[in-house]
């Protein structure tokens, strides 16, 4: 963290850059005044990914055990892109908003963060734009 945005932009964040492709790492900015460092294959799509597929693997066991028929067809699967919606506001979130089913941006979201979703709320997240967007995408009502 640096209390200086414009140096933690134009100073440190080419140097970890660098260090992040080196190592296979990766750099992002969820706040102006902090760099997060993250290790290769660590991000919240990747968590949400491994979430999806302890899901699949739960609700397949649970469907098998119910019944007398081995179920091995994909439909079981919890996919990302076709039962994930994402909400977001940095660079953090931008993988995990392009991949989802549907990718939210709240308000105040950085430009990066908006052009990553499909959707882009008018509340900001201290203005309940989450809740707003479960309202929105899961009940359809606002």
């Amino acid at each position: 963290m640096d209390p200086d945005p414009a140096k933690l932009t134009t100073v440190v964040r080419p140097v970890l850059e660098q260090l992040a492709r080196d190592y296979n790492a990766t750099i992002t900015q969820a706040l102006p005044t902090m760099l997060e460092v993250l290790p290769p294959n660590c991000s919240k799509l990747r968590g949400v990914e491994e979430l999806c597929k302890q899901l699949s693997k739960t609700s397949t066991t649970t469907a098998s055990s119910s019944s007398d028929v081995e179920n091995d067809d994909d439909d079981d699967l919890i996919l990302v892109e076709d039962h994930v919606l994402a909400l977001g506001d940095a660079e953090n979130d931008m993988e995990l908003l392009k991949k989802a089913s549907i990718g939210v941006a709240m308000g105040n979201a950085s430009p990066p963060a908006q052009d990553a979703a499909d959707f882009v709320m008018t509340e900001t997240n201290n203005e309940g734009g989450a809740g707003a967007a479960l309202q929105v995408f899961l009940f359809g009502q606002y």
